[in-house]
This record gives C-alpha cells, sequence and structure tokens, in this order.
C-alpha cells in the first residue's frame, strides 16, 4: 500500500518505479475537479479509481479552496478569525460521516483486502490520504500510540477533529 500525493507530476522513472512494485490501481480520492485541474498519469497497467470523498459536501473546504486561492480578499475573509480552523474541523468530520467518503474509503479498502498492490492519494497526501492510511494502520492492527505519531504533528488537529 503506497499513500501519495496527487501523481500529475509523475515522472517516467517513477511510473517505471512504481512498475517494478506491481502496483494494479490507483484510488484518487480528490473531487472532479481537482482532477480536472491536475489529472494523474497512471503508470502503465494501473487502473485509476476515482473515489472522490466529499463528492456529497460541494462546499467543502477541498472545493473551495482553488477557487478562494484566486481571490485573496476573498480567501482572508473565509480562513479569518478562526474560520479556517474550523472549516479544516468539519472537512475532517465530513471523512468520517459523509456517504461519498464512506463509499470512497470503502472502495480502497476493498481493494486493499484483494492483496495487490495499491496507491491512494488526494492532492496534496496528507487529510484526505491521512485519515484513509490511519483506517488501514488500524484494521491492520497497528496499536493507536504506535500509529499515532504521524498523526500528531500536522494533522494533529484532525485527531481532535475525529473525537466525539
Amino acid at each position: 500500500m503506497l499513500r501519495s500525493g496527487t501523481l500529475a507530476g509523475l515522472s517516467s522513472a517513477d511510473s517505471d518505479t512504481l512498475n517494478l512494485l506491481g502496483l494494479r490501481t490507483v484510488y484518487d480520492l480528490r473531487s472532479a475537479a481537482e482532477r480536472d485541474r491536475a489529472p494523474d498519469r497512471v503508470p502503465e497497467g494501473a487502473a485509476l479509481v476515482p473515489a472522490d470523498v466529499f463528492a456529497d459536501d460541494k462546499d467543502s473546504a477541498a472545493a473551495q479552496l482553488p477557487r478562494l486561492a484566486t481571490d485573496p480578499t476573498g480567501l482572508a475573509a473565509a480562513l479569518g478569525n478562526g474560520a479556517g480552523v474550523e472549516m479544516l474541523k468539519q472537512s475532517y468530520r465530513d471523512m468520517v460521516r459523509l456517504p461519498s467518503a464512506c463509499t470512497a474509503y470503502g472502495w480502497m479498502l476493498q481493494g486493499a483486502a484483494l492483496g495487490h498492490p495499491i496507491l491512494f492519494h488526494c492532492t496534496a497526501g496528507k487529510d484526505r490520504t491521512g485519515w484513509g492510511a490511519a483506517v488501514l494502520l488500524m484494521l491492520l492492527g497497528v496499536d493507536e500510540h504506535s500509529g499515532h505519531g504521524r498523526l500528531s504533528g500536522e494533522q494533529g488537529a484532525g485527531v481532535t477533529a475525529y473525537r466525539p
């Protein structure tokens, strides 16, 4: 199982390496708009499975940020005074509760259960992909303290957001 950011910039050498590893399936957790802006370069012989985690929430942070990035004033207004933190917390909750998220991660987990090499990713490889990695590690029996190191760093806010 391989975790990654977008494969839009995948080089020929990277593709060759993934082929040598026997990569069979790529699960793309990004939205259709994200996929259109930066299409994956999938290694030959690997199947691409679009699995949009936030498909059921067109107002998710992942959907809004590319539009806001072109408008600095709008970005500051949307993310200022703690609104950005709340937006991310809601996104983390959505990764658990949205039907589209359950479907996307379900497909990924079913693919992992087949025992063939898979790669899963979103844009940066940290939030949607990080949650997928956390679920996989839990299902593989990795205890919370062993797997917690990765989540306690830049994704520490996500761990708190998942708590009831």
